[in-house]
């Protein structure tokens, strides 16, 4: 029974070796540690158990009095064993009703599943969180950093914030800044962190009004990408498609309970001037297009005019790049007065070129060759599953063009990974369960009698995260593999007690009681064990 239990728990986290991606890496060390710890336990049993006995155990003569604390613990035993006792009486001699019930416990539960949710992590209090904030497109980092600073100081006078990190102009985006505020432990906080993110909120649109804000947990691990839990990448190659399907999209999901800072991540109305070539008066005056693309370039990105060599022994070359200074590559008159030579003699730029005022995006976002914008959402109130189940049809519903599409990121993608992961570990470790069983027990059906009581452990798992308000997430996930290895063990030591009960000449219902109640106490020591060990 030792045997076929430890190499049974151990087939049960066997497959979480083939889980991938980020998941993998938390389902793997779990998986790992737990193997390892069962493992140790086998060699514990057969080799340090039996000599501590041999030399530890003393015999009790009948009728002496043991210690008061002995004597408690023995009566509650002996009366639990009874009230088991009783139970398994019932439950054996009323058999269709109680499968009746063990059916009907099974389907509620399934019930209770649908109303649970699922994330890819639940959501907690890890006493800090990222703050998004955008201000108008053209806003310059000067600006950008004077317009924070009396934020940034404001938000520091809050007695439960402890640190404000904050970055100017990620990615290039100097009208953009992030923040990283960690607050006091949630164990001397007189106020949860969502009250504290709500007051930055308000004190954001109270100071900022028009910027755009989005507050989102750190990465679920350090290091990793950060961003909303819920992020639809909408991509294609045309703009104008591109923007209207982003737009559609933000509709979408401003439609829909439960989504707050709603973001879209294009910043269009970047100020710009668009230049142009002339091409009738450069034609009459006999000038290439590229003759005035050069002239520009050089103007402004420069040109190689050679190279300066360090001092002998450093074999070091420095490359000499010629360009206008800062000030006359910003303005417009003193680009219009570069002389171009021309055949009918020299005339200035600003005779070959139109210029006018435009606008262009702050960044241009790629993926996979695609130009993309992001819409990004942060659940509040609802689960991401709930809120899948809503927005996915209205996202296959729509129109995004012939070369459009979309792509569901963040928290999303990683959460039906690890649906997808735990799906393949289950079936896996069903499987690889079945086949040990098979060959400790040499038969075929007492394997399917022990594999029988695995739905019923959903039971408990699914009522538990009804109770206290949780939904379906990685450690949910983590627990109900740990359940599994639970119940089968607890399932072969009741089998293979009833088994030797019933070779010594016991009748079959009686062999199951006694089964039951010699193997209660071990059951609940070893469950209770590992429960402890994984808190």
């Amino acid at each position: 029974a030792v045997m076929a239990t430890t190499f049974t728990v151990v087939a049960v986290f066997i497959p979480v070796a083939f889980m991938k991606g980020v998941i993998g890496q938390f389902f793997k060390a779990f998986g790992y540690t737990v193997t390892a710890a069962v493992m140790i336990s086998l060699l514990v049993a057969f080799m340090l158990d039996p000599m501590l006995s041999a030399k530890l155990a003393t015999k009790v003569e009948h009728g002496k009095k043991r210690f008061i604390l002995v004597r408690m613990m023995e009566a509650f035993h002996g009366f639990y064993e009874d009230v088991y006792e009783s139970v398994l009486r019932f439950a054996t001699r009323f058999r269709l009703i109680t499968v009746g019930l063990a059916v009907a416990a099974l389907w509620g539960s399934m019930q209770l599943l649908g109303l649970l949710g699922s994330d890819f992590v639940t959501p907690e209090d890890r006493g800090q969180f990222m703050v998004s904030i955008e201000l108008p497109s053209g806003t310059s980092l000067d600006e950008t950093a004077r317009r924070l600073l009396p934020l940034e100081t404001e938000m520091q006078k809050n007695p439960e914030v402890v640190t404000v990190y904050s970055k100017l102009g990620p990615n290039t985006e100097v009208n953009k800044a992030e923040w990283r505020i960690v607050t006091t432990p949630k164990t001397s906080r007189t106020v949860s962190l969502f009250t504290i993110q709500d007051e930055t909120r308000a004190l954001i649109a109270k100071m900022l009004p028009g910027a755009k804000v989005a507050i989102t947990p750190p990465g679920f691990v350090e290091g990793m990408a950060e961003g909303a839990p819920l992020q639809i990448r909408v991509q294609g190659n045309d703009m104008d498609r591109l923007e209207r399907n982003a737009t559609s999209v933000e509709s979408m999901v401003k439609a829909i309970a439960g989504l707050s800072d709603i973001r879209v991540e294009y910043s269009p109305g970047r100020p710009e001037q668009m230049v142009s070539v002339d091409d009738r008066r450069a034609a009459s005056l006999g000038v290439p297009r590229a003759v005035v693309a050069r002239t520009l370039r050089a103007a402004l990105e420069g040109e190689e005019a050679g190279v300066l060599r360090q001092k002998e022994g450093e074999n070091r070359e420095v490359k000499v790049r010629v360009r206008l200074r800062g000030t006359d590559r910003a303005n417009l008159v003193a680009l219009g007065a570069i002389p171009v030579a021309t055949p009918k003699g020299v005339t200035p730029l600003r005779d070959l070129i139109v210029s006018q005022p435009g606008t262009g995006p702050q960044v241009i976002d790629r993926q996979d060759r695609n130009r993309q914008i992001v819409v990004s959402a942060v659940p509040n109130g609802r689960s991401l599953g709930e809120i899948l189940a809503e927005l996915e049809p209205k996202l296959e519903a729509h129109d995004f063009g012939a070369d459009g599409f979309y792509r569901l990121d963040g928290q999303v993608k990683q959460m039906r990974e690890t649906g997808e992961g735990m799906g393949t570990a289950l079936i896996l470790g069903i499987v690889f369960i079945f086949l040990i069983l098979a060959a400790q027990f040499e038969s075929f059906i007492h394997p399917l009698t022990i594999m029988l009581s695995l739905p019923m452990a959903f039971v408990g798992a699914f009522v538990a995260l009804f109770y206290t308000d949780l939904g379906m997430a990685m450690g949910s996930n983590i627990g109900i593999i740990l359940l599994m290895g639970l119940v089968t063990k607890n399932g072969i030591m009741l089998v293979d007690a009833a088994l030797n009960n019933q070779r010594a000449g016991m009748e079959a219902r009686e062999a199951v009681i006694n089964a039951g109640k010699k193997r209660l106490r071990p059951i609940l020591m070893t469950s209770a064990a590992m429960i402890l060990g994984m808190l």
